[in-house]
């Protein structure tokens, strides 16, 4: 006769520690993988270059695809806040964008003075994560809305 509906309220605290979280693992992901675009940039340009950025892409976005994925099939009531971690990374990259056209080439290839792979390790990798983790959580919850539409 009754029914009631029970939805779980976006919380701010699984949005910061998702948001907090998964910059950090991407930061400590760097570490351990950063060898790899870095070895590929001594090849020569511009096929150094466009390796050593896809290479990034790959690394950070894979993973944190991944993690996304399996948070929204495992909990889903988590994952509804993480969809939206993206946001922060992707403003600031705006913003870094308005600052001068150099931005992804500093970002996804910075030159070898040393320091400039510090930017790379601590915003490019964290911002990849992010965005991968959203994008994880978004796809599976579109193919599941695919599927209930397709009646399956």
């Amino acid at each position: 006769m009754f029914e009631t509906e029970i939805r779980p309220q976006p919380s701010l605290l699984s949005f910061v520690a998702q948001q907090t979280g998964v910059a950090l693992a991407g930061i400590l992901w760097g570490f351990v993988f950063e060898w790899i675009p870095e070895s590929l940039s001594a090849l020569p340009r511009p096929r150094g270059a466009v390796l050593e950025a896809c290479s990034i892409l790959v690394i950070w976005l894979l993973p944190a695809f991944a993690l996304g994925a399996a948070m929204q099939r495992d909990r889903p009531e988590t994952a509804a806040n993480g969809r939206w971690i993206w946001c922060l990374p992707a403003c600031l990259g705006v913003l870094a964008c308005m600052k001068g056209r150099n931005f992804f080439e500093g970002a996804l290839y910075p030159p070898h003075d040393g320091e400039a792979w510090w930017g790379v390790l601590l915003l490019t990798n964290p911002s990849l994560a992010c965005i991968g983790y959203s994008m994880g959580i978004n796809f599976v919850r579109w193919r599941a809305a695919k599927r209930s539409r397709l009646g399956g």
